[in-house]
């Protein structure tokens, strides 16, 4: 995801550590918020039942930090700087987190990258191919290999990381209720983790999605992100 296509459908990228629970964060979370409340001065206080404490969020409400006792992460809504940008306000802010709450070892490493694609059905079937590569092969001659729907999870092991992908058809109820298809990636390092490692990890993660991204993104469609076509 180096190159940084005119027409993109990114729409989130995030950026996130866990960790042993640490009930500090809860009783101080004024040490790190009185250290970024010049950039994200919005406080989001959510419910217990949710898991998190608060997100904060810059004055665009496009850059969010998540908090909870187990976890921490950086959500960019924009990505016009392409990754080097990105990482370097991910790390900023969470190795600030890090070095305030002490935080030596970590339990997951997970980047994240949410793709929308908008569909063009042709007889109320997704043409499949001209989005991505990658199909289904099904038995049998009654089951036909186009779809209205689809929804479709795997993880695949990378190195000693591994890739959940999300790949789903999904209507957005917004004022046009566009379907898009998803391309959600989550690449993750599990186990005992140092937090020093952090910018080892991001930089993985980034590279080995970076190449799957790529070969995955049907050349019709990247035409469609580069502007060649609409």
């Amino acid at each position: 995801m180096d190159e940084i296509y005119k027409n993109a459908p990114l729409i989130e990228v995030v950026f996130e550590i866990r960790f042993p629970a640490e009930f500090a964060i809860k009783c101080k979370t004024d040490l790190l918020y009185h250290q970024i409340k010049s950039v994200f001065p919005i406080i989001v206080e959510h419910r217990p039942e949710s898991g998190f404490i608060y997100d904060f969020l810059n004055k665009s409400q496009k850059e969010i930090i998540r908090l909870s006792l187990d976890r921490v992460s950086y959500h960019a809504k924009e990505y016009s700087g392409g990754f080097a940008k990105f990482q370097e306000d991910a790390l900023k802010y969470l190795q600030l987190f890090i070095n305030t709450y002490k935080i030596e070892k970590l339990t997951r490493t997970g980047l994240r990258y949410v793709n929308h694609m908008p569909i063009v059905k042709i007889n109320g079937l997704v043409p499949l191919e001209k989005y991505i590569n990658f199909g289904y092969k099904l038995p049998g001659t009654r089951i036909p290999n186009q779809f209205e729907q689809l929804h479709t999870i795997l993880v695949v092991k990378i190195d000693t990381g591994k890739l959940k992908i999300l790949l789903q058809t999904k209507e957005i109820t917004d004022i046009t209720k566009t379907e898009v298809l998803v391309l959600d990636f989550d690449f993750m390092y599990t186990g005992q983790l140092d937090a020093k490692n952090i910018v080892e990890y991001i930089a993985k993660s980034h590279t080995y999605t970076k190449d799957i991204f790529e070969d995955l993104i049907a050349s019709e469609y990247k035409k469609v992100m580069r502007g060649d076509q609409v």
